[in-house]
Formats: structure tokens, sequence, C-alpha cells
């Protein structure tokens, strides 16, 4: 039988436009709904929410590396053979890690299968290679264990560290001298930060204890505004924030949500919260700009991909004073990621709900969550009774 070329979803979601312009049919491709349902997930993400920015960026920035490699070699896109293909995962990739390689294979795989699908092609190279290679999707990460005893001592630290650098840059702002300033930040050890001042490791501390102590990510971070911050200052630690989530600023898989912040992260979050809405209004060039951490002095917001940048010599301190061991290291290193895993793994450990985690969390199921609790033995056998979770927790 033969197949009929599937409707083309734009116009350069075409055979031609696959063969004549392959960078402009991919980018049209992952702009659609089409490649967000190509994906394996189960869950589909809402109809009406596009790929975020950054991940489209990275793909496409894939997808070119691709094309450069088949250029070299004098070969189109839909010229390319299983041999083409391998020859790039395999060998062109080879110092990549596995789970580097898998993405790229995934991407391709996924690609070429469109491009099938509009009639530019026969068959599927990248497919190909895959089945050749038995290549997997390695199994996704969950961190060692860690204990909710040792997310608060870590997020206590981080709170008395915020404290203490935003402390000294209310001295500094009060300082009009600029040479005394600067002698003041050499003998402070803000200088073992490579000279940043204390506002900014301040900034980075008090993400991490959000992200440690309420298990957001860097996209829903460096997008909050003060407005998102629910602060009651006469509740009592665990009642003091609320943050509220809207789906449009985190990932795809996302949905409106709110949660609350670990009583152990107040102190901190409190220092930078009364800091920025209080004595960063005059250091900003609007000072009506409501971002919750902005990169400068003109409020634009921070990129996700440096957020957590500051936290390596953050994190040789913490080990150096005892706060962090070998074992707990990797929660300051790993970025956003390891501090929202940690976050998790500590809730469940403290007998947080896990119905209740992924409604903090904002996931539309619970798959992510009943990862973790297979990962921990010990909950895994736990017939845990049904959450009873109020609305809009």
């Amino acid at each position: 039988m033969e197949n009929i070329p599937a409707q083309p979803q734009s116009l350069f979601d075409t055979a031609i436009s696959w063969t004549s312009e392959p960078r402009l049919a991919f980018e049209s491709f992952i702009s659609s709904p089409t490649y967000r349902d190509s994906s394996r997930a189960k869950t589909l993400a809402p109809i009406d929410r596009p790929m975020l920015a950054s991940s489209a960026k990275v793909y496409r920035a894939m997808f070119n590396k691709y094309l450069t490699f088949l250029e070299a070699k004098n070969k189109a896109f839909v010229a390319a053979n299983e041999h083409d293909a391998e020859q790039f995962l395999v060998s062109a990739l080879a110092r990549s890690s596995a789970d580097t390689q898998m993405r790229y294979a995934r991407m391709l795989e996924r690609a070429y299968r469109r491009a099938m699908e509009v009639g530019a092609i026969a068959y599927n190279p990248a497919a190909e290679v895959i089945n050749l290679h038995n290549m997997k999707t390695p199994a996704r990460h969950v961190p060692e264990d860690v204990s909710s005893e040792q997310v608060r001592r870590i997020l206590q630290w981080l709170g008395q560290h915020i404290e203490l650098q935003l402390s000294f840059e209310s001295k500094l702002l009060e300082m009009d001298d600029a040479k005394e300033r600067k002698r003041q930040m050499l003998v402070h050890d803000g200088a073992s930060f490579g000279g940043l001042r204390p506002w900014r490791i301040a900034r980075a501390l008090a993400a991490a204890s959000l992200s440690l102590g309420a298990g957001l990510r860097s996209a829903e971070i460096v997008k909050m505004t003060v407005n998102q911050v629910r602060y009651d200052a006469d509740a009592g630690p665990h009642e003091r924030f609320r943050i509220d989530i809207p789906a449009a600023a985190t990932v795809k898989i996302s949905r409106n949500h709110n949660t609350k912040l670990d009583a152990a992260a107040a102190r901190g979050l409190q220092a930078w919260w009364e800091f920025r809405t209080m004595r960063m209004s005059s250091m900003l060039a609007d000072p009506k700009n409501v971002v919750m951490f902005p990169a400068g002095k003109n409020g634009e917001r921070l990129d996700a991909g440096t957020l957590f940048v500051n936290l390596k010599p953050v994190a040789k301190l913490a080990m150096a004073q005892g706060v962090v061991d070998d074992t707990t290291l990797w929660i300051l290193t790993g970025g956003a990621t390891a501090l929202r895993r940690a976050y998790i793994v500590s809730g469940l450990r403290r007998g947080e709900h896990p119905e209740l985690m992924t409604q903090r969390l904002g996931h539309w199921e619970d798959r992510s969550m009943r990862r973790y609790i297979e990962a921990l033995p010990d909950l895994a056998g736990e017939r845990r009774p049904r959450a009873h979770a109020k609305s809009g927790t």
C-alpha cells in the first residue's frame, strides 16, 4: 500500500523544504505540536504550550552540528544513510557521554521520521543506527539518598551566609568613598568569590535556597517576580512564604501551581526578600522593576544556565566548614537539578506524601515521583494512604 505524505504543519514542513532548506524545516518542526507529540512521554503538554526558547536554541545547535558534519562530506540531510548517521553519532561524538549521544540520536530520529512522513525520504537512517547499536536512553539519575536533617543543615547554613553577605552589602552602600569600598571588598570573604559584590553572592545563595527548600527549577527562579511571592511576616517559618508558579514560567510538562518554602530556608529568603523589596529598588535603573533575582542594575533577568555558576566556591566553603561532605557535596555542585532532587528525596524521607509533592512540583502526573520511591528501597514497599490535598496546595 502506497504511503500518503502527512499534511504539512507549516509552509516549511514539506518534502521540498526538508530537501533544500533542512534548517528551516527543522525550525518549523520543533515549533509545532507535531514535534511535541513525537516525544515518548506518556503525558502530552497542553496544546498551547510552545517549546521553551532555551530548549529550542539547544536543539537548533545540535541539528546544525549534524548538518555541518554532513556538509563536510558533501551530503544533504535527505541523502544521508545509516553509515553517515553512524559515523556522526558513534565517531564524531565519541568523546561525548552516552546520554549526549542518545539525545542526538533521538533528535535525529524524530527529524528523519518527520521527513519520512512528508515524503522527503523513504527510510530513517538514525533509527537504523539506534537499532544497530542497541542505543537506549540511560536511566534518569536518581541522586544518592539524603536525609531531611542533612538538607535542613545546608539550608540553615545558606541562610546564615545570605544574611552575612547582605549585611556587608548594606555597609558598602553606605560608603561614599569608592576606594574604601574596594578596600573593604578585598578584606571581606567575598574576595574568595572572584570579587563579586556581596549582593550577587547572596542572590545565588537565595536562589539555591528556593530550589533546595521548595523544589523550584532554574526557569521558574529566573522568571520569578516579587508579585509571585506571598510573604506573611507574622506567620511561622513553615507558612511565612508561599510562591505562585505559572505554567508559562517553567517547562512544557508543568502546570500552574503554588508551593511553600521549607521552614529551614525561611530565614535566608526573608533576608533576601527584605533586601530586594527595601534596599535594591534604589540600586536599579527602574525602581519599579519586579524581577526577584535581577542580573544587574538594569533589572534584566538572569540566564538560567548561569544561575548557579557562583555556587562552586560556596560548595568549597561549605565543605571546609563541615556543612557537606563527600556524600552530600553533589547537592551544591550539581546546579538546580541536584538541588531539586535533594528536595524531593529529603521530602519523601521526612514523610511528605508523594501526591502532595507532585502537586507542589507542578507535575501533571506522578510518574517522576514513583521513580524516586522505587530508588529508595525502604520507601518502595510502603503502602501510603491517599493524600487528602487541599485545593491549591
